[in-house]
């Protein structure tokens, strides 16, 4: 059986938002003005607000928090969880491809889309975009290797 928690007229099922949210870089800030609790997610665009909650208490803030596997981090306001998230501009090639298989054995979050043949694979990480030539399929494999070894904490962990 789950844990649900209500904040105000909200009912919330943590466990389920939790997995949803898995590998995802997420957290959850409290303004104490406006008594009002915020769910944010990145993936490599910016933060967008999830939902918000209004007439919510810093303790149902940090009791869902806690319940979604957050640590509180940048004041006692805030709590998060960050995951490293790539992205990936698929030409349907065999370097894609490679790439794509890589990233997945060393679980490691990529984001795939799809694009025209015209156009070569790319890879992005934080604000960085890597591609051909500057850049080969194998010098990114290298790198996800690094990534795997330097972020395997926060990789292994659930959400």
């Amino acid at each position: 059986m789950t844990h649900k928690l209500l904040i105000g007229n909200v009912v919330l099922n943590p466990e389920i938002i939790k997995n949803f949210l898995k590998k995802s870089c997420y957290w959850i800030s409290f303004d104490e003005k406006e008594n009002t609790m915020k769910l944010c997610a990145s993936h490599l665009r910016g933060g967008e607000i999830l939902f918000s909650i209004s007439n919510c208490s810093y303790i149902q803030a940090k009791e869902f928090s806690e319940l979604l596997g957050l640590k509180n981090e940048n004041g006692e306001h805030y709590w998060g969880k960050w995951n490293p998230i790539y992205e990936l501009d698929d030409d349907g090639s065999e370097d894609a491809e490679k790439i794509k298989i890589c990233a997945f054995k060393l679980g490691i979050p990529l984001i795939v889309r799809p694009v025209s043949e015209d156009k070569k694979w790319a890879f992005y990480h934080s604000d960085r975009m890597q591609k051909p030539p500057d850049w080969s399929v194998e010098k990114i494999i290298e790198q996800l290797n690094e990534w795997a070894v330097l972020y395997k904490e926060s990789l292994s962990t659930i959400p």
